[in-house]
Order: structure tokens, then sequence, then C-alpha cells
């Protein structure tokens, strides 16, 4: 969470006034919390409440295929989801179970009209299915909401597990791309598009 807050400010500075961000006049300004779901998993805003949850789930496949810090502690998650709160251009959520029971992450991240979207499964919740659904539900929340036209995800190429996911999705391999995350592979990621109308 925190460091995809970093990494949305290396993308673009914010800016005191709103702005057209998908060229197809939408504004993102304000742009809506995370609350969507399945009849298997909801997705809703992350509360203070849950940092305890989230710290202990992190293991060392998230730490490894994800942007979250190893050294991720409780301060540091709050401060982050303060400014992620702010942002115009990044929202985070829990994904959970209908009980309301934390089982992941999802966050989504606008870049023009391209939305990126990126999640974790905690490991007690993983070889479900939950991962394709979310993503799944994801591109229909953005499609609603008319937040871009394109959705992508950014994958190390040698994650199996997420490029399934992506492929079962409806995703295409769009390119590799250099990258400094701490997540890359020999400073690689597999970038996975595909339009949100598909």
């Amino acid at each position: 969470m925190l460091h995809d807050y970093l990494h949305d400010l290396r993308y673009v500075q914010d800016t005191a006034e709103e702005q057209d961000l998908n060229g197809a006049g939408c504004i993102v300004r304000g742009m809506d919390e995370l609350e969507f779901g399945t009849e298997r998993i909801k997705v809703r805003p992350w509360t203070d409440a849950d940092v305890s949850w989230y710290l202990a789930a992190l293991d060392d496949a998230i730490v490894g295929w994800t942007r979250e810090p190893a050294d991720l502690t409780e301060p540091m998650w709050h401060a982050a989801r303060e400014r992620t709160a702010a942002s115009d251009r990044l929202r985070t959520g829990a994904i959970t179970m209908p009980d309301g029971t934390p089982v992941g992450n999802l966050g989504l991240r606008i870049h023009d009209d391209v939305v990126e979207l990126f999640y974790w499964i905690a490991s007690e919740a993983r070889d479900q299915g939950l991962a394709t659904e979310t993503v799944e539900a994801s591109i229909g929340w953005v499609a609603d909401r008319g937040l871009g036209t394109v959705v992508e995800l950014q994958i190390a190429p040698s994650n199996a597990a997420s490029i399934a996911v992506a492929r079962k999705c409806g995703f295409d391999l769009h390119e590799y791309r250099l990258s400094d995350d701490s997540c890359a592979e020999n400073g690689r990621l597999a970038v996975y598009r595909r339009s949100v109308s598909d």
C-alpha cells in the first residue's frame, strides 16, 4: 500500500486544480471508494481495525511478487491509507469474504485512459479462484464509472499464478516494461492489457 502511493507520485505530480485524466470528460477528483462484490467476495475500504490483519498477511510471496515493503509498520500503513484516500487517481480496498473477513488487497491506479489493477491474496485464501473473480469484478466497476478504456496488470515475468489469472480474465501480453519496482525481475515487468469493453 505504501509503495503503491509512492509509485503513484512518481508517475504524475498532484495539482491543486481538477484535471480531466482519461480524455473522455471524466473528472477523477473525488474518485469513489472501492466498494463492490460478487456472491463470493466483497471489496470495501480499509479501516483502522484492519491493520493487524494486513501486516500479518504479508508473507514472502506477497512481498516478493508485489510492491509491498517487507518492513511495513503500523504507522506507515496508517499514513499510506490517509494519503491514498486523498489521491485523485489511486484507491485501495480490502478483498473480503461475504462476512467482511479480509482475504486480500486490491488497488486501482489511473494513468490517463489506462487503469492499472494490482492485488494480492493472503495465503489461506489462495487457489480458490478469488483473484480471478476480483479482477473480473474490478473491470466491471471501472467500466461502470467510465474511468478508462484499457485495464492493465503489471506482473513479474515468472509469476505464473498471476499470469494465469490475467489470461483467464482475457488479458493479452502488451509489452515487457523497464521498471525499478521491487517486484520487477532483471528490471522488467510483463504488462498485460485488455479493453474495458471486452
